[in-house]
C-alpha cells in the first residue's frame, strides 16, 4: 500500500490544529483560575464565597491549589484588610507568619511579634516581582490599608519563570504605570507585545486544560471546605489550609517526610535567577511606597544544607542575592529582616520542614539584621 505523503502531512496538520483549537477554546471559556476573563463571574463567586468561609472559620479552610486560585483568593484579602497593621507579600516559604496562630497546647505560633501587631498574610506560590507590583496596586485600594509592608526576597524573585502571576495582569500594569509613568520607560517586560506572547503560552498550556477540564466535570468537588481541628505546628491532616488571617500551613505527610536533600532549583541554575532591571524597579516601588507606608524587607532561612559546597549555584545565589537586599535596605534606611543563613538566626536542623521551609519555631527567631 502506497502512503500519500503529502496527504498524509496535511491530515496530521489538521488533526493537531483541531486539538490546538480545542485546548485553547476549553482553556479560555472555562478559565478556572480567571487567567483572561478576570471578571469570570463563577471563579468570582466561588473564591469569594470561599474568601468570607475562611474568615469566619475557627480552623481555617482547605485550599487545593488546583480548585482554587491562590493569587484570586488572596485578592479577596488584600482588597478586604481587617485593619492590620502590617501586610506580607512574598511566596509560599512566608506562608507560615502569621499573627494569631496557636497550637493545640495552647502555645503562641504567631512572629513578627516585635515588627507587627497583627499579620495579613498575602503569600502565594512561587511569587515573583510582578506580584510585588500587583499586591501592592491592590492594598492602595483598600480602605484601610496596613501601615506597613514587608517584601519576602526570594533568591529568584527577580527573574520570570511561570504564568501564574498574569492573573494580576491588569493590577501589575496599573501599578506600574502609577511609578512610571513620567519616564517613558521601554523594558521588554512591560509592552503589549510581551503580554500577548504570555497569553499565547498560556492558552495553549496543557496543565492548563488540565485544571480546566477536572472543574468543568467536578464543580462540586470546588467548594470550601471548613479543616476540623488539628495541631498546625504538626500540620494537616489533609490537604493545605489557610487560616483567617491569609496564613497557612501544608499537609502533615510532608512535614513527617523532612526531605532536606537540596536539589538545584532551576530558577537559579545557569545564572537566571537575577536581572538587574527589575531589581532596579523594585527599589522605585520601595520609594513610592515610602511616602505613605513603613517598608521592610525579609528573608526567610533556608535549611543548612542549602551552604553546602556540594551546591555551588545555589549558594552563590543565595549570597548575592542576601548581599544586594541588605545594600537596598541600607541604601534607602529601610529594615531587614531575617537572613537566608540558618546560623545567623540559630535556627536548627529540626526546625524546618525540608530544604526550603522553615518551621513556626524557626520562623520566631526572625530579627532585624540592620
Amino acid at each position: 500500500m502506497i502512503i500519500d505523503t503529502k496527504k498524509y502531512i496535511i491530515s496530521v496538520v489538521i488533526f493537531l490544529s483541531i486539538l490546538l483549537i480545542f485546548l485553547a477554546t476549553t482553556n479560555y471559556y472555562i478559565d478556572p483560575l480567571s487567567l483572561f476573563n478576570k471578571e469570570n463571574k463563577s471563579s468570582t463567586s466561588k473564591t469569594k464565597l470561599f474568601y468570607e468561609k475562611t474568615i469566619n472559620s475557627k480552623y481555617g479552610v482547605y485550599l487545593d491549589e488546583k480548585k482554587f486560585s491562590f493569587r484570586e483568593v488572596k485578592k479577596f484579602f488584600a482588597l478586604n484588610n481587617q485593619k492590620k497593621e502590617c501586610a506580607i507579600i512574598g511566596s509560599s516559604v512566608v506562608d507560615m507568619i502569621n499573627g494569631s496562630v496557636t497550637n493545640n497546647l495552647g502555645e503562641d505560633l504567631s512572629n513578627l511579634k516585635d515588627q507587627c501587631s497583627s499579620v495579613l498574610n498575602l503569600s502565594v506560590p512561587q511569587s515573583v516581582y510582578e506580584d510585588y507590583f500587583a499586591f501592592t496596586y491592590l492594598l492602595l485600594q483598600n480602605p484601610n490599608p496596613p501601615k506597613k509592608i514587608i517584601f519576602n526576597i526570594d533568591p529568584h524573585s527577580f527573574t520570570k519563570y511561570n504564568y501564574l502571576w498574569d492573573y494580576f495582569s491588569n493590577e501589575y500594569y496599573a501599578m506600574y504605570n502609577l511609578i512610571f509613568s513620567d519616564n517613558n520607560n521601554q523594558s521588554y517586560f512591560f509592552t503589549e507585545k510581551n503580554k500577548l506572547k504570555r497569553n499565547l503560552e498560556n492558552i495553549l498550556s496543557f496543565e492548563y486544560f488540565l485544571i480546566s477540564i477536572k472543574q468543568f466535570f467536578f464543580k462540586n468537588e470546588f467548594l470550601p471546605e471548613e479543616a476540623e481541628y488539628f495541631n498546625p505546628s504538626k500540620g494537616s491532616d489533609k490537604i493545605h489550609v489557610i487560616f483567617s488571617d491569609g496564613s497557612g500551613v501544608t499537609e502533615r505527610k510532608l512535614i513527617e517526610k523532612k526531605n532536606f536533600n537540596v536539589t538545584e532549583d532551576f530558577r537559579i541554575v545557569n545564572g537566571k535567577y537575577f536581572q538587574e532591571k527589575t531589581f532596579q524597579d523594585f527599589e522605585k516601588l520601595i520609594l513610592y511606597l515610602k511616602k505613605n507606608f513603613e517598608v521592610m524587607l525579609l528573608l526567610v532561612p533556608r535549611h543548612v544544607n542549602n551552604f553546602s559546597t556540594k551546591h555551588t549555584e545555589t549558594l552563590n545565589a543565595l549570597n548575592f542575592i542576601e548581599n544586594k537586599v541588605y545594600n537596598l535596605s541600607k541604601k534607602n534606611n529601610i529594615t531587614l529582616l531575617g537572613s537566608y543563613n540558618p546560623n545567623k538566626l540559630n535556627c536548627k536542623n529540626d526546625e524546618f520542614i525540608n530544604y526550603l521551609y522553615a518551621k513556626y519555631s524557626c520562623l520566631k527567631k526572625i530579627k532585624e539584621m540592620n
